[in-house]
């Protein structure tokens, strides 16, 4: 089992060497297009395929990433609809998902945390709760 993740040379403290310092930094490329889904596609492997770029950590994908997870998803197709399923397939299209970090544990295994935006309607609902509880209190506060 692997040991922890690093920090990124910009999270370390202390002393180094030259040769820790030295990390070379590139600048990422804009956001990726993402191609459209084959009409041939499995009904699950199109799902997949369409819930990758609404998902949080697509913000970090290159286009090597959008790359490889084609080539997962088509490995996904092929084993969903061959005649008989193989968890070996299976394993290694799920572990080339994890590495794009496609499900919760992979990113929590990376430290990546994905917030989700809250909702307007909720926002309303936190506002109104919160001065019918202030209203309360006056009301209390003036009985006494």
């Amino acid at each position: 089992m692997p040991g922890p993740v690093g920090k990124r040379s910009t999270e370390r403290h202390g002393h180094r060497t030259k040769a820790e310092q030295a990390v070379d930094i590139a600048p990422g490329s804009p956001p990726v297009a993402w191609p459209e889904p084959d009409p041939q596609w499995h009904d699950v492997t199109r799902m997949m395929w369409d819930a990758i770029p609404e998902s949080g950590q697509v913000g970090y994908f290159e286009p090597s990433d959008v790359a490889a997870a084609r080539y997962a998803i088509e490995a996904m197709d092929v084993n969903l609809k061959q005649g008989k399923f193989s968890a070996m397939l299976f394993a290694q299209v799920w572990s080339a998902l994890g590495d794009l970090c496609v499900t919760e544990g992979a990113r929590r295994r990376l430290r990546i945390e994905l917030e989700k935006p809250v909702a307007e309607n909720e926002e309303q609902k936190a506002a109104v709760a919160s001065l019918s509880a202030a209203r309360q209190r006056l009301g209390a506060a003036k009985a006494k």
